[in-house]
């Protein structure tokens, strides 16, 4: 579940966003809890704002700006994600302190929200994990992508492997790799999908996972796997 706070002291804004948010292929059904604020004053008494992983905030608001509340917000919050809302350029210098994800100018364009925002959900899901539905049956299993070392393909089965769990779904490994795009995981083998952040040693053709199990690396994606993996290590020491 993605906690998002929009703090935005027009009602036709936070209307607009809300309406963007839901019109975005990032989310999944259910996975999305969005509440709204009409002041910075308001924003700072929410109680919300504990639990929130992402915050659309507009700059320029009343007394109290968007920028102000940030501040405070930051002492507080070093890890929450913040975008900024704004009509005036020449704020976003100053805003660069509160260390905000990126700016959007108003009015805001749907195409640009969705890029922008699609990148800052995938990073907090790397982060915090993402859910992933996977059916058993007619019942569903969730998990969090975080958990699982890797997936592979027993038996016209898909399995999922986690550091002390392990079992089998009638579901396609392509359908798992769709709902994990963005997540850190990579098809190194055309029947294993692996997380690169349980990855442990890298071999010639074996890829030495976080439980001592060895997964294939197959030779025709060794290159490209190797991309992923220096890209994956270059943002998680940044992190």
């Amino acid at each position: 579940m993605l906690n998002v706070i929009l703090c935005d002291d027009e009602q036709a804004v936070l209307e607009q966003v809300k309406a963007y948010l839901g019109r975005m292929p990032a989310f999944s059904e259910g996975d999305l809890h969005v509440s709204c604020c009409g002041s910075a004053e308001e924003l700072l008494r929410s109680r919300e704002l504990e639990k929130a992983d992402l915050l659309i905030l507009d700059i320029c608001m009343g007394e109290l700006s968007g920028l102000d509340a940030a501040k405070q917000i930051r002492q507080k919050n070093q890890s929450l994600c913040l975008i900024f809302l704004t009509t005036m350029v020449q704020y976003a210098l100053e805003g660069y302190e509160v260390h905000p994800w990126s700016f959007l100018p108003k009015p805001i364009s749907f195409e640009r929200f969705s890029a922008c925002v699609t990148e800052a959900v995938n990073q907090i899901y790397r982060q915090k994990g993402k859910r992933i539905v996977l059916k058993d049956g007619v019942d569903m299993d969730y998990l969090n992508s975080r958990d699982i070392l890797y997936f592979d393909v027993l038996d016209h089965t898909t399995r999922v492997v986690m550091a002390d769990y392990k079992k089998n779904y009638y579901t396609r490994l392509n359908t798992v790799e769709q709902q994990l795009t963005g997540q850190d995981f990579f098809r190194c083998h055309k029947s294993y999908l692996v997380n690169l952040r349980h990855i442990r040693r890298v071999l010639q053709d074996q890829l030495i996972m976080s439980n001592g199990e060895a997964v294939p690396l197959s030779k025709h994606r060794r290159r490209e796997f190797l991309l992923a993996f220096s890209s994956f290590a270059e943002r998680s020491h940044w992190q």
